[in-house]
């Protein structure tokens, strides 16, 4: 799809698979740079970012609830990781605090030096865990297509399953 210009200056490009999307993302601005045009500034949609997000956490499983997470991020920023969060999860029934920790770096790469490495507090080691996205996509409950919620749903609806 061809670049769209709006009525400001503002032009939107579409990436037409993968690859095109990283190098708008990750090159765009240096290329106009280098060629003396004004920065761009680059907008991502959500579903993206939220992708994106992922790769900066990880989780670390079987942490004794007698550690507090000042002295993990503590651990952390002493073994030199940028670490933007530290959070004990907590379960969704007793709203009690679990043994899982969610780690959030500033960047993929601190992540994936981490995950080599693993969490080490004094004498304790754990091992670390990849975030990962969802695998699966939602689905509607009514006519049972995918992404779109039973609320968003535009089916018409009657009493009879067979009658959709």
């Amino acid at each position: 799809m061809p670049p769209r210009r709006g009525g400001d200056g503002i032009f939107t490009i579409y990436a037409s698979d993968v690859y095109s999307f990283s190098k708008i993302l990750n090159d765009f601005t240096t290329v106009l740079t280098d060629n003396g045009q004004s920065p761009a500034k680059i907008f991502v949609p959500r579903s993206i970012q939220k992708i994106k997000d992922t790769e900066k956490v990880a989780f670390v499983k079987r942490v004794d609830l007698k550690i507090p997470e000042k002295r993990i991020a503590d651990s952390l920023e002493g073994n030199a990781f940028n670490v933007e969060n530290v959070i004990r999860l907590a379960s969704e029934e007793k709203n009690q605090p679990t043994q899982t920790i969610k780690i959030t770096f500033n960047d993929p790469q601190n992540r994936n030096i981490f995950l080599q490495t693993g969490l080490q507090i004094d004498s304790m080691h754990f091992i670390a865990e990849p975030g990962r996205q969802k695998s699966k996509p939602v689905q509607c409950y009514l006519c049972l297509k995918y992404n779109h919620v039973a609320k968003f749903c535009k089916t018409i609806q009657t009493n009879m399953c067979s009658m959709w």
